[in-house]
């Protein structure tokens, strides 16, 4: 039963520590992995730009601090268009519910609800994973230039068949720069897209740094710099 479960690598995030460890013992009885999470700083920490291997994300929407679960699903869904998402909350607000709609969550289930639904929804991702990996193998490369391409979905450079690896922040900005690609992206729509995804600022420094080691990675003409302007892909 629910034998579907065992392919899937859940990170939970449920500010309701009871809850949390009733559903994570049964996840993990039922041989998925899982990591739970009770605050947005962990969740962010833990998802780590999409650099790790989750294949579904379920969190609540309100818990303490600033930012909330729908603010987490924003990130998700920046750096990772694949992901099953999963809203589970005792809101029931349309403001919640529209905006959950607008970052494509898989399904919202609204609190009190039977706890079976749940792991039969989650039975059937996890049953379709395994039909996905085994039988239609992800082929989501995006032409760079030359025999470069990037893949979203694996995160990194391919030339020839060959993976190049890049680290979680390497890939954050390529990913930036190739949503124009071959389009100048102007330094302040960098950080301000920095800031809008992690609160964070990125110094321009930074950015040198990391055109700088994808360009060993790859070849120099990669991505160009345009003085005093910004940046160019492909």
């Amino acid at each position: 039963m629910y034998s579907g479960i065992k392919n899937l690598n859940i990170l939970y995030v449920e500010d309701d520590l009871d809850i949390a460890k009733a559903f994570t013992q049964v996840f993990e009885r039922l041989g998925a992995g899982v990591v739970s999470v009770s605050t947005y700083e962990d969740a962010l920490k833990h998802f780590d730009y999409g650099n790790n291997k989750f294949n579904i994300v379920i969190t609540d929407i309100v818990f303490e601090g600033d930012n909330n679960g729908l603010d987490f699903v924003h990130l998700v869904r920046t750096f990772d268009k694949f992901i099953k998402v999963i809203v589970v909350s005792a809101h029931d607000k349309s403001d919640y519910l529209m905006r959950s709609l607008d970052l494509n969550i898989n399904k919202y289930f609204v609190k009190p609800f039977k706890e079976s639904i749940l792991f039969e929804y989650l039975n059937k991702i996890g049953d379709n994973m395994q039909t996905v990996e085994d039988v239609e193998p992800k082929n989501d490369y995006i032409h760079v230039i030359g025999d470069f391409s990037y893949s979203p979905s694996k995160k990194c450079f391919v030339q020839n068949g060959k993976d190049i690896i890049l680290t979680a922040q390497e890939a954050y900005f390529v990913e930036i720069l190739l949503t124009t690609k071959s389009t100048i992206v102007p330094y302040e729509v960098i950080e301000a897209k920095v800031k809008q995804d992690t609160k964070k600022k990125m110094a321009r420094t930074t950015m040198r740094t990391i055109i700088k080691n994808v360009r060993k990675k790859t070849t120099y003409n990669i991505i160009t710099l345009v003085s005093n302007i910004g940046y160019k892909i492909g």
